[in-house]
């Protein structure tokens, strides 16, 4: 009876001897988190990959990224190569336990940038060459100018878009852009989910609408006289709106 009154007593120390490990553990593990700066100078290509969380896009005076990692066993792996004149940095997890990485990219004026991620991507001000592939996660563009392609998995919204060439495709999303200024071309291509996409009327667009499965609305100016028109074309089997932008009314001035 002695015997396995010690028995008993040995296996609960045991059990609580292995409880304090293990919360020992994990308060040790879970609260590990850093921050990194990489600076990059103004290489004419920069390519970004991040396969371990979100990304954001943000105009800048030289080229950066930052990466905010946080993980319990192993923090996420980053890798930067120099290919000519190329400058390439991916952020990876390595597979040992949960990992996470959020990159911000700043990049300056006229550089050539190709971002991938795997996770929520947003743009919120660029000038210059770019080029967009989200695998996974909504796609949030503001106020970008120069060039833009764009290929999603999910959702893309624009706001004041002000590209030049704009193209941009989604497997399974939906697509809402508002243009501030029209480009001189524009490739939509969407899913059997709805586009829309707004333009300033002050000046001609040439709209082409491809196998549309649904309802197709197309209200701006069309081309007259000798005007060159901004070239529009619409690629989708759902609904797809083509409108005159709405822009904000200006409070009237009781005073003047």
């Amino acid at each position: 009876m002695a015997n396995a009154f010690t028995e008993r007593r040995r296996f609960r120390w045991r059990w609580a001897l292995g409880a304090l490990v293990f919360v020992a553990l994990v308060v040790g593990l879970a609260d590990r988190s850093a921050t990194t700066v990489i600076e990059l100078g103004t290489p004419q290509r920069l390519i970004v990959v991040n396969g371990a969380g979100p990304m954001e896009v943000r105009a800048g005076d030289v080229a950066r990224v930052e990466h905010r990692d946080s993980w319990i066993i192993s923090r996420p792996v980053v890798e930067q190569a120099v290919v000519g004149a190329d400058v390439v940095v991916r952020v990876s997890c390595p597979g040992r336990g949960p990992c996470r990485s959020s990159v911000i990219v700043d990049a300056p004026a006229g550089v050539e940038l190709v971002v991938v991620s795997s996770g929520v991507m947003s743009v919120t001000s660029f000038d210059g060459s770019l080029a967009i592939l989200a695998p996974s996660g909504d796609v949030a563009l503001g106020p970008i100018r120069g060039s833009a392609r764009v290929v999603a998995n999910d959702n893309v919204t624009g706001t004041a878009i002000a590209a030049t060439e704009f193209d941009v495709s989604t497997v399974d999303g939906e697509l809402m852009l508002d243009f501030a200024e029209a480009p001189l071309r524009t490739l939509i291509v969407g899913s059997t989910r709805q586009i829309v996409a707004a333009f300033p009327d002050d000046r001609t667009y040439d709209v082409t609408i491809e196998a549309a499965g649904g309802d197709a609305i197309v209200d701006v100016p069309e081309p007259s006289g000798d005007e060159e028109p901004a070239i529009v074309v619409a690629r989708t089997a759902g609904p797809v709106t083509i409108e005159r932008r709405q822009l904000p009314e200006t409070p009237l001035d009781v005073d003047s």
